[in-house]
């Protein structure tokens, strides 16, 4: 090793190279720099002591560096080097001793440097010893040169220990042909990627590495870096493991698919078989059930003694509730199969669930209970949506409130959430018998009911309630109940509805200010009507009693009069003819009432609004009452007065059953109009164009010609174009969608009932006005 004269060095063109004997103090070789630097020939430099080519005031120094040298293995002192014009070049010298001492190599350079070169020297230097990857210099025979920290940690030698080393003694063997291929290859100028060796660390194991060699032929030295990737082939091993496993399990997934899609198929052809059994069931018992339930309807208006009006009661009621039943199971085989569609569209809230709400309402009367909406908009609230599935969620909460509540209120709230602005949350609260801890638990499984024992009070399929969380979910929102025994329950549900631009809001300015006099018995109600009224800055004092009512009136003055109708020991009436009795003139009175009464002068009240009470309706109302007009509720006087003078206007109704006939028929004479009838779709063609009818209403199904049919052609065949409205016992949203994208209307879905059906008269505007 001391007589390895290494011809290789990690330097710049200023830095020098030197190899001394100790023993003698001779140069024994000396690199291309040294030459050039001082401009000495090789033999003044080679064989010389290594004082002559110091300067003699540097030599006590030199001497002292040297000893240290011999005794430390290393050193690094400053001193000037003789040029050969006699000049001196002030040179760093760092040196380190062979492995016996007898060698030493020093490296000089130029002092006068730049100094950042020199920093990025050594920090070049600093950054091989800290990276994690096996740096190597080796001379053309392959003998190492030099190697940074991490590759002799690796190797177990230190960097003057590794010097003359043969590079492939820490090869593995069965590596060290790949690795003379390589090297041949690099010497005969191919260009050779990354290759993986094993080499042999400290303790003689073997690790794979990545090699990535290159040779210099301006310094005939071999630069290699090398990469630990033992772990990375144990990954990539385990990963072609996995790789294999997956072409099999994926071979196993093509297979389970094609028996996945098999059975898809089926199950479609199943699901689109049963979606048209049902659709086909929905229309065959619609059809005969119109007939049960319109034909009771009419019977219960006409001249019956008791026993007779309880016997058709019971065949409605009966009907009804089948009828119920039949849209429960229809809903949840749709929502079952994935086929339930949202038919969004603009709609103003109030009005959807005060139509809920309707539907309930003589139900509610009837057992005495106060139906209460508790809604105040700062103005029309029109937003998108599906009108209809939100109808059936308050009707199917609403009616199971209503069904378990014996005595007290059923209170409908609606809030715009403060946190998300297309948000909506209803409240459904009762005071009915309410329901245990685990009663709730499962109250949203399909075919679930609070009471399932043989002897349960109240009906149903259980599917109600699951129809409605399926419903919400499907609109973006969630639902939830919480319950007290005995004492009531509140369903709480929110829907996303994004807001459109609603109707022009009413001008509320002339209620502000005005001082109104209110009475109701019912507490919520009280509540309730007390928001609506200071919503819009007018002044309310509100009893409970009428005797309170009379007292106030008696020491005030007031502008308006707010009474409910029915209250113990004194209806809103009596109240008035009492108060009418004491004082020679009363504030204008609006009356609210539950249920139409008969025999009942009317004309005493300046207003008459239907029970739950809607807001804009009161609005309305106590702006007409201001303002000096006259406005007697829809629900109560206007029936009458809205059939006269129409037994002019000739209806044509296209029906092809016998029983349907009969009842659009007496519905609508029953309504004021005159009725053609049409027993299928040629023979309403034919009808209308022999005669020009503004409405008529049409069923979808019949012999020869069908509804849609008869509809696309008079649109686009009839000059006078009629008023559509679809009657039909499809009653699915995609059946209604279908109707209005042939041209039609309206949709009335059968069982027909009188309400629907002046309800569709009542949108065809004003084509029907008196």
């Amino acid at each position: 090793m001391d007589n390895y004269s290494p011809t290789i060095t990690l330097h710049s063109d200023n830095e020098f190279f030197l190899t001394l004997d100790l023993a003698t103090g001779q140069v024994c070789d000396a690199d291309d720099t040294v030459f050039s630097l001082s401009g000495w020939q090789p033999d003044d430099v080679l064989g010389r002591h290594f004082s002559s080519l110091i300067h003699p005031d540097d030599l006590d120094s030199v001497a002292a560096a040297l000893a240290l040298l011999q005794d430390n293995g290393h050193g690094r002192w400053a001193g000037r080097l003789k040029l050969a014009d006699d000049h001196f070049r002030h040179c760093d010298f760092r040196a380190r001793c062979g492995r016996s001492r007898a060698l030493a190599y020093i490296t000089g350079r130029d002092a006068k440097l730049d100094q950042s070169l020199t920093e990025r020297y050594w920090r070049l230097q600093r950054l091989c010893d800290l990276t994690h990857d096996y740096f190597i210099v080796a001379d053309h025979a392959g003998n190492l040169v030099w190697l940074n920290q991490a590759a002799s940690e690796l190797y177990g030698v230190g960097v003057d220990e590794a010097r003359g080393l043969a590079i492939g003694q820490f090869i593995a063997p069965s590596c060290r042909a790949i690795s003379d291929e390589m090297a041949a290859r690099i010497l005969n100028g191919e260009s050779v990627d990354a290759y993986v060796l094993a080499v042999l660390d400290k303790d003689g194991n073997e690790v794979m590495v990545e090699c990535q060699t290159e040779f210099d032929d301006q310094t005939q030295s071999w630069y290699v870096v090398e990469r630990h990737v033992s772990e990375r082939i144990e990954r990539e091993r385990l990963i072609e493991d996995s790789v294999r496993q997956l072409s099999k399990a994926r071979a196993q997934l093509q297979i389970e698919k094609r028996a996945a899609e098999e059975a898809r198929d089926l199950a479609e052809a199943a699901a689109t078989t049963r979606s048209q059994f049902l659709a086909n069931m929905s229309h065959e018992i619609r059809t005969p059930m119109n007939g049960v339930i319109g034909m009771a309807s009419l019977l219960a208006d006409t001249a019956l003694d008791p026993e007779q009006h309880a016997f058709c009661s019971t065949i409605r009621a009966s009907g009804e509730s089948l009828l119920a039943i039949i849209n429960e199971i229809l809903d949840f085989s749709k929502i079952d199969a994935g086929q339930l569609e949202l038919d969004e569209h603009p709609f103003d809230i109030e009005d959807c669930v005060a139509e809920a709400m309707d539907v309930v309402a003589m139900q509610a009367c009837n057992k005495g209970l106060e139906l209460i909406f508790d809604y105040v908009p700062s103005g029309p609230l029109t937003v998108r949506g599906d009108s209809q599935r939100l109808r059936q969620i308050l009707i199917n909460l609403l009616s199971n409130a209503v069904k378990f509540t014996h005595h007290g209120d059923v209170l409908v709230r609606v809030e715009q959430d403060p946190t998300a602005k297309d948000t909506l949350w209803f409240n459904v609260t009762d005071d009915g018998i309410g329901l245990k801890p685990s009663q709730i638990e499962h109250l949203f499984d399909p075919f679930t009911q609070a009471d399932a024992s043989t002897t349960r009070r109240y009906g149903g399929t259980g599917l109600g309630l699951s129809i409605c969380r399926s419903l919400v979910e499907r609109m973006g929102g969630d639902i939830s109940v919480t319950s007290t025994l005995g004492v009531g329950s509140s369903f709480r549900f929110s829907v996303r509805l994004p807001t459109k631009a609603g109707a022009t809001s009413l001008d509320l300015t002339p209620l502000a200010g005005r001082h109104v006099l209110a009475v109701d018995d019912n507490e919520t109600n009280r509540r309730v009507l007390s928001g609506m009224l200071t919503e819009v800055g007018m002044t309310c004092d509100i009893v409970d009693t009428p005797e309170k009512a009379i007292e106030l009136l008696d020491g005030g003055s007031f502008d308006l009069l707010v009474s409910d109708m029915s209250m113990p020991d004194m209806d809103g009436v009596s109240m008035l003819k009492a108060m009418s009795l004491a004082h020679d003139s009363l504030p204008p009175a609006v009356l609210l009432t539950s249920l139409d009464r008969v025999g009942i002068d009317w004309s005493q009240f300046a207003g008459v609004l239907r029970k739950p009470v809607r807001a804009r309706d009161l609005y309305q109302t106590l702006l007409e009452v201001i303002e000096g007009g006259e406005r007697i509720g829809a629900s109560v006087a206007e029936s009458s007065r809205s059939s006269r003078g129409r037994q002019s206007e000739r209806v044509l109704v296209a029906e092809d059953n016998a029983v349907n006939q009969k009842v659009a028929r007496k519905m609508l004479e029953k309504l004021g109009y005159r009725v053609d009838i049409a027993a299928d779709g040629m023979q309403a063609l034919e009808r209308m164009q022999a005669q020009t009818y503004r409405l008529v209403f049409m069923d979808v199904q019949m012999p020869r010609l069908d509804g849609l049919e008869v509809t696309r052609r008079v649109r686009d065949e009839f000059a006078a174009q009629p008023h559509i409205i679809a009657m039909t016992a499809n009653a699915l949203a995609e059946d209604r969608s279908e109707c209005l994208s042939a041209g039609m209307n309206d949709f009335v879905a059968k069982p027909v009932r009188l309400d629907d059906v002046r309800a569709a008269l009542e949108r065809a505007g004003e084509l029907f006005a008196d």
